[in-house]
């Protein structure tokens, strides 16, 4: 069925909703944009609707000046073409629908140029884009070589398309952000934006130097006209770079190519000589001749030398033969200045339908009469002016065609569209080194780590690592790695869920059964790596002095003695001594038992889990092994509270009782209540007041609400959370069903 020009507005506005949905979807879109960033983004966003796979697209006209035919039945990938208020349908194919023609020479075949980037390659590029734009300080990483290029060149549009979006902002979650909101979440967006679109194209991993919660604010951007103030100018940067990439790229492989040819060709010239003079003694092929060199020639005596007029035609000589050949080429289109090849249509008496699906009802003229392409500006969205970047030049867009990586069979081809799946975030790799940077935070609460260290103390220490890690980390954090990637971590009953980014709890990706982290912390532990030198030689006086001061409360309070006398400070340094021998240790731990046995049913729930604790610690200090000495030089800090921890503490309810069942009911009404009215309740509904040890359970850890919205803290890290933001989580965790009583209500 023919696409029309309202179906095909229709397709492209559910497409901006589809992509600015969530940072899944943006990341999948420009994958595709990646591939054809030739195009404008309202292009790239009609060919990721159409075509989420394509390799490299041009038009019918161009495909048959390069000698290659579109495949009979195939549907044109239509883009809507702006002539002042006039609007058109134009078609494009992707290389996968087209074919080589055949019964012509293969040296008028022109072959899509295919361009990709080894690891061998990256360093020179990174010296080229150094100079060219000026980037300071020089950096050998490819990856933030580009993302200095990027950061470099954002400052010059965000002031005009943050008074765009000033102004288009009406009906997107942007509304109601204020300004420096807004600057930052576009900043941030076009940044991570446009570095992804470079690196996947340049076949450098994404994963290697983000994660998914840079494109959280994505889904703020879910108007067209606010999304093309983003998209539009990433487009046109990453346009601008890739092209410069690729015209390097073109003439390092043409005279690489030009070298090659020139010694193969001399090399055809010294084996015909060689030939000749052997036929002339006489010399028989199947001899061997210890004195030859292999069969190889020397470049030096390969007969290069000469002067330089010779070599500079020789080189002329060699290019015009891979030009002409089927070696790849770039395919420009107004400007390609290589001349009319000769053409071939194999299906010339079949041509093409106005819906872009080439049938046999239309002859060759009337694909001719159709019009010529019109400019990438003319395409849907509003008139831009040019993007001044950091290495100047024009950005004009024509008819180009420009394979990367160029996929071999479907299983690949996939890969670079929608194959990515659901979790697109399956290309980050989470890597191991995270996982134990992670371990080596311990949990949330104080002395985690020393009482690990207790643990690997122990003989057989794993089954006791596993059950006590499990018992006391709780809730999650937010951490940075040593190379300034931001990775959140969640404990739960099936063991530590890992990600990138803001949030571990949901689609993890990498998960560790609590057996298995207690595995790792072994290995780091006898390996010296788990923990810093420091730490580990206070941590058993440390586990001392803490349960010396619970003994001195625990025998005064629950037992009813002062033996150590009534001042507690003096008491827990006398304690303090006892638990340095093991024959006293053994004492106290037989009076704490005898006192829990005896006392069991009499005494509260509270006391006897107190009571079992003592005991153990004792034991355990009763039976220690010396520490492996340990030499990690720092442990990645905690640098944010995490999206997890704060939905854990809205599932809370407030400090009110029965405020959890209040906000579901609320919730639940026909028709559901607007934002406004939901702010208004939730703002009454917990009143004024907070809380301490509000988030993971963290002894560090508080939080205030009151007319602003939250106030949280946890160690030295601030967060605020508005009325608004927290609306807007409350209402998303109960229509996921993430709110409690939601299965009692079912």
């Amino acid at each position: 069925m023919a696409m029309t020009l309202p179906t095909a507005e229709e397709l492209f506005g559910e497409t901006v909703r589809k992509v600015s949905s969530t940072p899944q979807e943006w990341l999948k879109f420009l994958n595709t944009a990646s591939r054809v960033y030739q195009y404008t983004f309202d292009a790239q966003l009609m060919i990721y609707a159409q075509r989420p796979n394509a390799i490299g697209c041009t038009s019918f006209e161009k495909w048959k000046q390069m000698n290659h035919y579109v495949k009979r039945g195939t549907q044109g990938i239509a883009l809507i073409v702006r002539n002042g208020e006039n609007r058109k349908l134009r078609y494009v194919y992707d290389y996968s629908d087209t074919g080589v023609a055949s019964n012509i020479p293969e040296t008028d075949i022109r072959k899509p140029y295919i361009w990709s980037l080894g690891e061998d390659g990256q360093e020179d590029l990174c010296d080229y884009i150094n100079n060219k734009y000026n980037i300071r300080p020089q950096n050998k990483d490819l990856g933030l070589v580009l993302k200095q290029l990027i950061e470099e060149t954002v400052n010059d549009v965000i002031d005009d398309e943050i008074s765009e979006i000033l102004k288009e902002k009406q009906g997107s979650y942007l509304e109601d952000l204020d300004i420096d909101t807004i600057r930052k979440e576009y900043r941030e967006l076009f940044i991570h934006s446009a570095w992804y679109m470079l690196l996947r194209r340049c076949g450098i991993e994404p994963g290697d130097y983000m994660y998914l919660e840079d494109f959280r604010a994505i889904t703020d951007f879910n108007n067209i006209n606010v999304i093309s103030c983003l998209g539009t100018p990433v487009s046109e940067q990453c346009s601008f770079v890739l092209k410069d990439i690729s015209r390097y790229l073109w003439q390092k492989n043409l005279q690489k190519n030009r070298a090659e040819s020139i010694v193969q060709s001399n090399q055809r010239e010294y084996n015909k000589d060689n030939k000749t003079q052997e036929q002339k003694r006489g010399v028989n092929r199947n001899d061997v001749d210890i004195h030859k060199e292999g069969g190889r020639t020397a470049v030096s005596g390969s007969g290069i030398k000469g002067s330089s007029e010779g070599i500079h035609r020789e080189i002329r000589s060699n290019e015009s033969r891979l030009s002409g050949a089927a070696s790849e080429i770039k395919v420009y289109g107004d400007d390609d200045d290589r001349g009319n090849q000769s053409t071939y249509d194999r299906h010339s008496e079949t041509g093409r339908g106005e819906n872009g699906r080439t049938d046999a009802r239309t002859d060759e003229d009337s694909r001719s009469n159709r019009g010529t392409e019109g400019s990438r500006s003319d395409e849907v969205g509003r008139t831009r002016k040019q993007l001044q970047t950091a290495g100047g030049g024009d950005n004009q867009r024509r008819d180009y065609i420009q394979l990367s990586l160029f996929p071999e069979n479907p299983q690949e081809q996939a890969e670079y569209g929608t194959a990515a799946g659901n979790t697109p975030a399956a290309v980050f790799a989470f890597p191991d080194n995270y996982i134990d940077e992670c371990l080596r935070t311990g949990g949330n609460n104080e002395l985690s780590l020393e009482y690990v260290l207790l643990d690997l103390a122990q003989e057989n220490p794993q089954k006791i690592l596993a059950k006590d890690l499990k018992e006391n980390w709780k809730g999650g954090k937010g951490l940075a790695m040593p190379d300034g990637i931001k990775v959140s971590v969640w404990y739960n009953e099936e063991g530590i869920s890992f990600r990138r980014g803001n949030g571990a709890r949901k689609n993890p990706e990498r998960l560790l059964s609590w057996e298995e982290a207690a595995e790792r912390i072994e290995i780091l532990y006898r390996n010296g790596q788990f923990t810093t030198r420091e730490l580990s030689e206070n941590a058993i006086s440390t586990i001392r002095e803490e349960t010396a001061g619970l003994i001195a409360f625990f025998y005064k309070e629950d037992m009813g003695q002062s033996r150590w006398g009534n001042i507690h400070s003096e008491a827990v340094i006398s304690i303090i001594e006892e638990l340095k021998a093991t024959a006293s240790i053994k004492k106290l731990y037989d009076e704490i038992s005898l006192f829990g046995t005896a006392r069991a049913g009499s005494i509260s729930q509270w006391q006897e889990k107190r009571c079992e604790n003592l005991a153990e610690r004792l034991y355990k200090l009763g039976n220690l092994s010396p520490l492996v000495p340990q030499n990690v030089q720092e442990i990645a800090p905690m640098v944010f509270i995490t999206a997890d921890e704060i939905d854990r503490l809205l599932q809370e309810g407030g400090i009110v009782e029965g405020g959890k069942r209040r906000i579901l009911s609320f919730y639940q009404q026909e028709p559901a209540p607007d934002t406004k009215t939901a702010i208004n309740f939730l703002k009454q509904e917990y009143g004024m007041g907070g809380h301490s040890h509000s988030i993971s359970e963290s002894r560090n850890s508080n939080e205030w609400h009151d007319a602003k919205g939250f106030h949280l803290e946890k160690g030295n890290i601030q967060k605020k959370l508005t009325w608004k933001e927290a609306e807007k989580r409350i209402r998303t965790l109960i229509e996921n069903k993430e709110y409690p009583y939601i299965q009692q209500e079912e």
